[in-house]
C-alpha cells in the first residue's frame, strides 16, 4: 500500500460498524431476540439486522472504500458520494429496525417505514456499489481479487432486491400473491446472498490481498481463480433456487461453496507457510484462528441439510459463519488497518523531515491478545448454547463478546489518538494529529 491514499470516512464507517457491533451483542446478552425467540420474531429481526448490516455491512463497506482503489491501483470514482451514502445507509436502518420494532409492538409507528427504511438502504449500499464497480470494472479481469469484489457486490444486488420485497409484505404495503409466497421461501436464499455471497466472497477477495501484504509472502494465493469459479457455482445455484423450488439446488450450492472454501484455506494456509515475516503478530493470529470458523460454519450447515436433527444445526453454523469467521476476521484486520491508517495519515507527511515512530509503537500488543482470546472463547460457548438449547450459556457468551469488543474499541481509539507513541516521536515537524472519526485531510 505504498503510496496509497486514506479514505475520508473509512473510520466513520468503522465507528459506525463498531457501535452496532456492542448494541447487537448487548442485546443478544440481553435475552432479546434469538434464541429466546423464532427467527421470524420482530426482536429476533432487530439483532440479526444489527450485527449483518450495521456491524458487518457498515465494516464492508469502509474497508471496500479504502482497498478498492489498492487492488485496482487507481483512485476510487465518484469518491465524494462516500458521506452521502453513509448517511443513506444508517438513516435506512434506523428505518429498518424502527419498522421491525412496530411490528413487534415495542414503538408506534407507520408500517411504512419498514420498506421506506428498505429503499434508503438501496440507495446508500447501491451508492458504495457504484463506486466501487466503477473502480474496479476497468481493470477486474486482470486482478482476481477485483473479480471477487465484484462477484460480492452482485451478490449484495440480490441481497438487496429480496430484502425490499420482504419489507413490502411485512409492512402490508403489498400483497401481491407473488411477493408474499416469495417471502415464504427465500428468507434462507436471502441470508446466503448476504452472508456467503456478499460478505463472504468479498472477504476472501480482500483477504487474499491482505494476508500476502502483511505476512510479507510471495504467494498470492495460486487458487483464487479456481476458488472464485466454485463461488460463481454456488450463487448461481443459489439464485436459480429462486425459480426451482427444490432441496437439489441448496445443496449444490452448499457442495460448490465448500469446494471453494477447502481451497480457499489450502491457499491461506500456503501463504502462511511461505511468509517471510517469522512473527505473526496478534491480528494474523488472530485472522488465522477466525479462518477456522468457515469450515465448521459451512460443515454444519450442511450437515443441517443432509439430515434431520433433533436441534437445527444451520443456525449455529450461520453464527459461526457471521460472528466467528466474518467478525472475527474483521475485527483482526482493524487492529491492523486502523493503526496503519493513523500512521500514514499522521506521519506520512512527515517522512524524511525527521524520525517517526513506527506503526507498532501506535498500539499495545498484550491488552488485543487478550480480547481476541475472549471473544474467540466466548464465541465458542455461544456457539454450543445455540446447538445445545442453553439460553443462559449463550446470554453469558455474548456479554463476554461485548466485553472483549469495548476493549478493542478502547485500543483503536488509543490507536488514533496516539496513546501509546512516545512523548518525543508523537507529533514530529510536518505530522498531523489525526480525528478520530475522519482523516485530517482530503487524501483519495
Amino acid at each position: 500500500m505504498q503510496g496509497a491514499s486514506i479514505s475520508r470516512w473509512t473510520m466513520s464507517y468503522f465507528a459506525c460498524a463498531l457501535i452496532f457491533l456492542l448494541i447487537g451483542l448487548c442485546l443478544m446478552a440481553a435475552g432479546f431476540g434469538f434464541p429466546q425467540e423464532i427467527w421470524q420474531d420482530p426482536a429476533t429481526l432487530i439483532t440479526v439486522h444489527a450485527i449483518a448490516l450495521g456491524w458487518l455491512g457498515l465494516l464492508f463497506c469502509g474497508a471496500l472504500l479504502q482497498f478498492v482503489p489498492v487492488l485496482a491501483s487507481r483512485s476510487l470514482r465518484f469518491s465524494s458520494c462516500a458521506a452521502p451514502a453513509l448517511l443513506l445507509i444508517l438513516a435506512g436502518l434506523t428505518l429498518l429496525l424502527s419498522g421491525f420494532a412496530s411490528l413487534g409492538g415495542f414503538i408506534d409507528a407507520p408500517p411504512v417505514i419498514l420498506p421506506a427504511g428498505g429503499l434508503l438502504l438501496c440507495l446508500g449500499l447501491g451508492l458504495v456499489a457504484l463506486m466501487c464497480g466503477a473502480t474496479l470494472v476497468p481493470l477486474s479481469l486482470n486482478s482476481p481479487p477485483g473479480v471477487f469484489v465484484l462477484t460480492g457486490l452482485a451478490a449484495l444486488t440480490a441481497t438487496l432486491l429480496l430484502g425490499l420485497c420482504f419489507t413490502l409484505v411485512l409492512s402490508g404495503v403489498s400483497a401481491l400473491p407473488w411477493l408474499i409466497a416469495l417471502t415464504a421461501f427465500a428468507v434462507p436464499i436471502h441470508a446466503g446472498f448476504g452472508l456467503v455471497g456478499w460478505m463472504g466472497v468479498t472477504a476472501i477477495g480482500v483477504s487474499y490481498r491482505l494476508f500476502s501484504m502483511f505476512l510479507l509472502s510471495q504467494n498470492g494465493g495460486r487458487g483464487s481463480r479456481l476458488v472464485l469459479a466454485f463461488t460463481l457455482l454456488a450463487l448461481l445455484c443459489l439464485l436459480a433456487s429462486l425459480a426451482i423450488v427444490t432441496g437439489f439446488m441448496t445443496l449444490a450450492a452448499l457442495a460448490f461453496a465448500a469446494i471453494a472454501a477447502a481451497v480457499y484455506v489450502r491457499d491461506v494456509i500456503a501463504i502462511a507457510r511461505t511468509r517471510r515475516r517469522k512473527k505473526i503478530e496478534p491480528n494474523m493470529f488472530a485472522s488465522l484462528v477466525a479462518l477456522a470458523f468457515l469450515p465448521i460454519g459451512l460443515g454444519l450447515v450442511a450437515s443441517d441439510a443432509l439430515a434431520d436433527f433433533s436441534r437445527p444445526l444451520a443456525v449455529t453454523g450461520f453464527y459461526l459463519l457471521a460472528m466467528g469467521w466474518l467478525s472475527g476476521l474483521g475485527l483482526a484486520q482493524l487492529y491492523k488497518i486502523i493503526p496503519f491508517l493513523t500512521w500514514l495519515e499522521t506521519y506520512g507527511p512527515a517522512m524524511g523531515r525527521g524520525t517517526v515512530p513506527a506503526v507498532q509503537d501506535l498500539v499495545r500488543e498484550k491488552p488485543a491478545r487478550i480480547a481476541f482470546a475472549v471473544y474467540f472463547a466466548a464465541v465458542c460457548s455461544a456457539a454450543i448454547g445455540l446447538a445445545a438449547d442453553l439460553p443462559t450459556l449463550f446470554r453469558t457468551a455474548s456479554g463476554g463478546m461485548a466485553f472483549s469488543v469495548l476493549i478493542l474499541i478502547i485500543e483503536f481509539i488509543r490507536a488514533r489518538r496516539l496513546f501509546y507513541v512516545p512523548l518525543a516521536l508523537k507529533l514530529p515537524k510536518g505530522a498531523q494529529r489525526p480525528l478520530l472519526f475522519i482523516a485530517t485531510a482530503r487524501q483519495e
